[in-house]
């Protein structure tokens, strides 16, 4: 098999700080000094990365690609069937008010603008998907300042006399996806926007990068919380400026059981007053139910053969946690091959892997779970192992590490990527993950 080209990334990169240890060493520390001073933060903390990379080449892109164009294709069959179906809309199980907003009509056409499928990515073989978010997706700028610092090290100055390196730019491209959509959506020409999340909660150093994206194509834009919002005269206005463009990160479980507090701005959507990007209806794709939703019949009908082998080799088996005793005596036997995770959750808040949960414990989980409704049980799976060279003892210490790849799609489209990588089980922003560079070899 001909070497791949991310490979060889790889071993250019173990070569030289085998070769330069004391020099790589130095490099280390600039990279981690201008990290420091960087925008790379994670609710207000820097984020944990390693000085090397997630290298990937053309083979990958190739995949990545392939992953947005058969997962959007699916993406836009669901939204439609919910919409069309009650029949369909059962199957989710929302509550009468969530129903209700996922059903606006935002005013354009893609059901999810933004989207990022994370998937445990293995080179050489089918990856298969460990969630998919929509709203609140976040990670864009955070992995483009580690791509960035990345190419300014010496490391990455000494691999280029081998290797073209680049990364995929996140921001401004989603800048673009925006005014793109507001463009179908039909407001005035030159949007007046805001970007808005609960105060005290989102990744500000993000929302502050795409503020200024949108300034630079000649865009008033603001920051705010959602319950900031007034509304009359059909017009949504904040801090006494008309409002034209929304881009909601406030993400949805949080907007349906808070909808009072933000009512003005759910008027202004329902009225098509305003353009919200992060519609209420990527909560059909964004909700973990899709997972055992996307492998009832009723569903599977709407898909091709092809989609559905796509979704037989990469959507792991899930299924809804019920007050059902045979169910829970059966998840206890198989403790070490599930995961219980709620189905509206993020950051992998109160996700529980078998494996690593006393048996007790489990049951004992099991049983509270299932009364309290929204818990999924799926098989656990993982990503091939990876090495990253860590600086220890005066040298550099390969240590074995497993992915979650982030697939960004903007408007359907593959984007770029952001991986995650952990020696533990789950690889979150809640447990000892860390955030790597995404480079692109050529």
């Amino acid at each position: 098999m001909t070497e791949r080209l991310s490979e060889k990334a790889e071993e250019l990169f173990a070569a030289e700080i085998r070769a330069n240890p004391e020099r790589c060493l130095e490099d280390f520390s600039s990279f981690t000094h201008a990290l420091e001073h960087s925008t790379a933060r994670y609710m207000g903390e820097v984020v944990d990365t390693y000085y090397e990379p997630m290298f990937f080449d053309s083979e990958d892109v190739k995949e990545c690609t392939y992953i947005a164009g058969m997962l959007d294709g699916i993406v836009r069959k669901v939204s439609a069937a919910f919409i069309d179906s009650e029949e369909i809309r059962q199957l989710f199980a929302f509550s009468a008010p969530a129903k209700e907003l996922v059903l606006i009509d935002p005013g354009y056409s893609h059901p999810a603008p933004m989207m990022r499928a994370d998937v445990f990515y293995s080179r050489n073989s089918a990856s298969p998907f460990c969630e998919f978010n929509t709203d609140g997706t976040s990670g864009m700028n955070e992995t483009n300042e580690l791509d960035r610092l990345f190419l300014q090290t010496g490391i990455a100055k000494a691999l280029r006399n081998n290797i073209s390196l680049s990364y995929w730019e996140l921001i401004d491209s989603w800048a673009d996806c925006l005014l793109e959509t507001y463009r179908e959506f039909g407001g005035p020409k030159a949007p007046a926007a805001a970007i808005t999340d609960w105060d005290g909660v989102g990744v500000r150093t993000e929302f502050t990068s795409i503020q200024r994206a949108l300034e630079r194509r000649g865009l008033e834009c603001r920051i705010c919380d959602p319950r900031e919002f007034t509304y009359a005269g059909n017009r949504l206005r904040l801090r006494g400026s008309n409002i034209d463009l929304v881009y909601r990160r406030a993400v949805n479980f949080e907007c349906f059981e808070r909808a009072e507090e933000i009512a003005p701005l759910i008027s202004a959507v329902r009225d098509g007053a305003v353009c919200m990007v992060g519609p209420f209806r990527s909560q059909i794709i964004h909700n973990k139910r899709i997972f055992p939703v996307l492998r009832d019949p009723l569903i599977r009908a709407l898909f091709s053969e092809e989609e559905r082998q796509f979704l037989r080799v990469r959507l792991p088996e899930t299924r809804n946690l019920l007050e059902d005793k045979d169910l829970i005596e059966s998840a206890a036997e198989k403790r070490e091959e599930l995961v219980l995770k709620p189905a509206d959750r993020y950051a992998a808040d109160e996700v529980y892997v078998g494996r690593n949960t006393p048996r007790d414990e489990w049951l004992r989980l099991l049983r509270e779970k299932s009364t309290e409704g929204g818990y999924l049980l799926q098989d656990f799976v993982t990503s091939e192992e990876r090495t990253f060279h860590t600086p220890e003892f005066g040298g550099f210490v390969p240590k074995k590490n497993r992915n979650v790849l982030g697939v960004f799609m903007y408007g359907g489209k593959f984007t770029g990527l952001y991986p995650r990588v952990s020696s533990e089980s789950i690889i979150a922003s809640l447990w000892k993950s860390r955030s790597l560079a995404a480079i692109y070899a050529d």
